[in-house]
């Protein structure tokens, strides 16, 4: 992109942004909206038209949504809808962007994502999804991906709007339990601790996805599942701290996790949570119902956690729909909010709510937002600070640009 079409994107990125928040504002008022998203996943063969997907999570409300790749056939149909987004870059794209220039990525972002979406639409890119977990050849081009990307941004005036992170999984807490044990895994440190410092730096979040469900399955013998579902009538006591759940907890122990690297203030944003309607033990539609529920009951009062309180935390439900292209057992296939027919999985005639508090709603989310119907180191100007650090024998370049002004540490261990 050169400087002309530049100047020319941000001029009409600046008229595109006055036009949508007086849109909003007719829209909603001085009301704010929910922090509850849905994951789009789109792993399977029988989803509706992306068209009439968007048609469907308009009418029901729901204005965050988060879209796994930048594919313009999933992202043209969003534009000018309001629905803001959080996309994902590819795992496999992450060399490309790592080892290319600036240029590299404006290009990229150019061609994938603002050509398809208006900018204004863009809440997060989310680059990469649980890397340091399944895909450890590409950890070492996270980072410089990330940097690269940041500065695109900053070219095109974007970096403050549109924040940069990576999703993690829980696994990469080598202690969660309890959540003041909280402790990173020192085999993702090395990667995990300069994305940290850009997050702290930048004023993003640490993207985390959160499943008691797991957490349940895999270790019945310690975690109930009134405890996994918010329906525990005791507490565990952790340093004064009650904890009546088991996402409370995980997030906690992420949030404590930070403190102990010297990161206390970074916010977190789970990117994915759920439960599945069927498929195995505990995967039941009435058990989704109560998750899904008093998640989003949760989320949108603003409840926080123990260790955070009254400081919400932005969630993205999982799953739009049941996709039935994912491996592994079949509860994996049935996490669905809605079926392939636009019907809600799990049906509850309780009151109609909406999945957004951008609409004017009393009371909570009740559960009929489920349904039935399937069973199944830098200083200011232009200084470069550079670090050589060494991930699983893997030599590489932790680049840290001075775009946000004051001192830049990349930490490595």
């Amino acid at each position: 992109m050169n400087r002309l079409n530049i100047y020319a994107f941000r001029a009409a990125y600046d008229l595109a942004t006055k036009k949508f928040k007086k849109e909003e504002n007719k829209k909603h008022g001085s009301s704010v909206a929910a922090p509850v998203g849905v994951c789009y996943g789109r792993v399977a063969s029988n989803l509706p038209p992306s068209s009439e997907v968007v048609n469907l999570i308009r009418s029901n409300g729901i204005s965050r949504i988060r879209l796994f790749n930048a594919d313009p056939n999933g992202l043209k149909p969003f534009s000018g809808t309001g629905i803001e987004l959080m996309i994902g870059v590819p795992n496999e794209i992450l060399p490309t962007l790592a080892n290319g220039t600036v240029s590299t990525s404006l290009e990229w972002l150019q061609t994938n994502i603002l050509s398809n979406i208006l900018p204004t639409q863009i809440r997060y890119l989310a680059v990469g999804n649980e890397v340091l977990l399944k895909d450890p050849f590409y950890s070492p081009y996270l980072v410089p991906a990330i940097l690269n990307l940041y500065e695109a941004l900053q070219t095109l005036g974007l970096s403050e709007t549109i924040k940069l992170s990576s999703s993690h999984a829980a696994s990469i807490l080598s202690s969660s339990y309890p959540p003041s044990s909280g402790a990173f895994d020192p085999n993702v440190k090395p990667v995990l601790l300069p994305l940290l410092q850009f997050l702290q730096t930048s004023g993003s979040p640490l993207m985390v996805n959160v499943y008691p469900f797991f957490s349940y399955i895999n270790n019945p013998q310690y975690i109930s599942l009134d405890y996994a579902l918010f329906k525990s009538s005791t507490a565990d006591i952790d340093q004064n701290l009650a904890y009546t759940n088991t996402f409370d907890a995980t997030v906690d122990a992420f949030v404590y996790a930070m403190e102990k690297e010297g990161f206390p203030g970074i916010p977190v944003v789970v990117t994915e949570t759920g439960w599945p309607a069927a498929g195995g033990n505990a995967a039941s539609a009435e058990n989704a119902l109560d998750y899904n529920g008093n998640i989003v009951k949760r989320t949108v009062n603003n409840v926080g956690t123990p260790k955070r309180p009254g400081t919400g935390v932005e969630v993205f439900l999982f799953d739009l729909f049941n996709e039935n292209g994912k491996n592994g057992e079949e509860y994996e296939r049935q996490f669905g909010i809605f079926g392939v027919d636009r019907t809600k999985i799990i049906e509850n005639s309780d009151k109609n709510y909406k999945a957004d508090q951008s609409i004017s709603y009393d009371g909570y989310f009740s559960k009929e937002f489920m349904s039935h119907g399937e069973s199944s180191s830098v200083n200011s100007g232009n200084v470069r600070s550079e670090m050589v650090m060494t991930h699983r024998s893997v030599i590489f370049r932790c680049r840290f640009d001075n775009i946000l002004g004051g001192t830049f540490l990349c930490r490595g261990s």
